[in-house]
This record gives C-alpha cells, structure tokens and sequence, in this order.
C-alpha cells in the first residue's frame, strides 16, 4: 500500500447519536463535548457531564461513545472529498487515501498516493529510453519543445536548440498531448552511447501524415549507413527496421496516415528475427543482422542519417508522437504484451 494526502470523505452523521440537552441536572455543558475514543463525551472511560458530576441515565446523561471507540462517522481528519485516485482501488484512512491496489497496466512508481497509480507497468530490465509527451516535455511560451526529458531510470535528455528545428506541443481533440514533427527539420539530438544490443525492442505511439519517402522515429549511428539502427517509417508508407543495411519492410501501406497506432519493432538476440506489428498485431517478421557493439554518436528522434540519399529519404519524420520506448534488448512475447497492453490502455488507438 501507498500512504500519501489524497482526498476522501467520511460521512458526517450525528442523527442517532445523542449528545444530551444542554443544561439541567447531569446535562452536557452547552458547548459539544469531544469524542475520544475509548470513553463518552468529556472523559475517557466513564460518562459526566460539562461540570463532571453527571449521573448517567436518560436525564442528561452524557452519551456512550460509539461501539466502534470513538470516531463513528464523524469525518476522517484526513479526507476532504471522495478517494478517487487514477488507475488505482483506492481507500480512506486517517493519514488520507491510500492505493490498496493499481488496476490495469499501471503501477505506483514513486510511492505517492495523490496521484495514484502514475506510470505504466512495463518491464524494467533494460528499459533505456521512455519518452512521454505528457511528461517531461520542456514546452516554450510559442509551444515549441526545446527538449524531451527521458523517463527511464537513465533519464537522458533530447534536444534541440534551434527555435525553428522544434516540434511543437500540441493537445489532441481526445485530451492527448503529442509532440508534432513538420517533416522538414523538427527533430531531437540524443547524447553518444547505444553501444551495446542484446536483440532490440522499439515502441512507439504515432499518428502519420503524408510523406511518401523514408523517416525516422528512432536512429542511433555513426553516419550515413555506418553502424545504424533504425525504426521508421519509410516508403511506401510502411514500417521499418534496419541494422546496417540489412532490414526488414512492414507491409505496403500498412502505415496508414492520420490512424493513431502502437507500433513496435522487437528484435530476437539469438537469431535476430524480427516482429514488425501494429497495435500488437503482427504485420510482417523476418531476419535482421543483429547490431555491432560500438558507441553510437550521431542519434536522432524524429529522423535519420541518411543524407546520402535526399531524393529517396527525406530523414524527418512528419506526424505526431506520444510516447516512444527502447529497449537494446529483444523482449519476450509477455514482455512486449505488457508494454502495449500499458500504450493501448493510455493511448487507445483507432
């Protein structure tokens, strides 16, 4: 459980319980005497009245605290309104609500209660990128992002500098916030690293628009086809994985534009076959070389490095994205589950 201030109530109800008239032989005094538990009204463990000299009974006589020592339904100290809390069972105790359990994909990562069950449960082996457009996002007053705050233990930070390279942050009509790349310069540097790969796992919440050539979501390299990993979307309107040269298409048009999806890239360690699927359904899969362990310098959100080529790929992704998760690690077919199960609970795609 996770003690924390939220906010619940406790019903006030004093219609059976019988405080005494004010005044007359062994009445209560005329100001309402204290509950404490254990006792009546006045002292612990016996009954009185305002002077102390009551003799009980029905003619003035102080009260029995209620059976249950005391509190009965007087309002808990610690709530103020109802225990609602997000993705949680939630109940009210005297330090305030508590999550007596996370419902769904969701899990109380920081401890608190006030704001319940926060962060998707997803696995943490390996989790090396996690990027949030509703968390973590450095939005300016022209709603330019001048950078994205990763949320895995690892918390790097992409960014760009140039005012007129940024995505912009931008609320759905469903009350999403997504980050919006323009397709012709937005995008995010990562800081060198990306060394080391056991397999691969990519995730991403995306909603296209049109662009007819190569971009990309997620690059890690060291130049134009020099020890790069890629997930994108690329010609004709497909999803793509690439390893140096050796890639795997999604199929033709499967990357539909203005459909929000789920989209994921899962890589095997042991033999490099990858599953390319679509709000967890499987589109295509295949074998992959498997990637070099070297350090990576040249590391992108929203495009790629493949400059060699401007007629073919246009390197920026256009559309929007909402979050965006790696993993230099092939998950297995209930990790990955977990991961979508968590992105299509928050997200809920078309």
């Amino acid at each position: 459980m996770s003690l924390g201030l939220g906010a619940c109530q406790a019903s006030l109800d004093l219609e059976h319980y019988d405080f005494g008239a004010p005044g007359g032989s062994g009445g209560n005094s005329s100001a309402m005497p204290p509950l404490l538990p254990g006792g009546s009204a006045n002292s612990p463990g016996g009954s009185g009245n305002g002077s102390g000299n009551g003799s009980g009974g029905a003619s003035g006589a102080a009260p029995l605290a209620p059976p249950d020592g005391g509190l009965g339904d007087v309002p808990n100290p610690g709530c103020a309104a109802a225990c609602e809390l997000d993705h949680a069972q939630a109940a009210c105790v005297d330090a305030g609500c508590i999550i007596e359990q996370c419902i769904g994909p969701w899990r109380d990562a920081n401890g608190r209660a006030d704001d319940g069950c926060e962060t998707g449960d997803v696995p943490a082996d390996g989790l090396t990128l996690w990027f949030m457009a509703d968390r973590g996002a450095v939005v300016q007053p022209d709603g330019s992002v001048s950078a994205w705050i990763d949320q895995s233990p690892n918390g790097f930070t992409a960014t760009q500098p140039v005012l007129g390279q940024r995505p912009t942050w931008q609320v759905q009509a469903d009350g999403h916030a997504m980050l919006s790349f323009d397709g012709t310069n937005d995008f995010f540097d990562l800081p060198p690293g990306f060394a080391t790969f056991v397999g691969a796992s990519f995730f991403a919440v995306v909603e296209a628009e049109p662009n007819t050539r190569c971009a990309g979501i997620l690059h890690f390299s060291n130049g134009p086809d020099v020890n790069d990993v890629e997930f994108g979307r690329h010609q004709t309107n497909l999803l793509y994985y690439e390893v140096q040269g050796s890639y795997l298409n999604g199929t033709s048009e499967g990357f539909a534009v203005g459909r929000r999806f789920v989209v994921s890239a899962v890589q095997a360690a042991a033999s490099g076959d990858v599953e390319l699927r679509y709000d967890g359904a499987l589109d295509q899969a295949g074998p992959v070389g498997l990637p070099v362990s070297i350090q990576r310098r040249i590391n992108y959100v929203g495009r790629n490095a493949y400059t060699e080529q401007p007629m073919a790929c246009s390197m920026y992704f256009h559309g929007r994205i909402g979050e965006l998760l790696f993993y230099p690690r092939g998950l297995d077919g209930g990790e990955r589950a977990r991961v979508e199960a968590y992105l299509h609970e928050k997200w809920q795609p078309e």
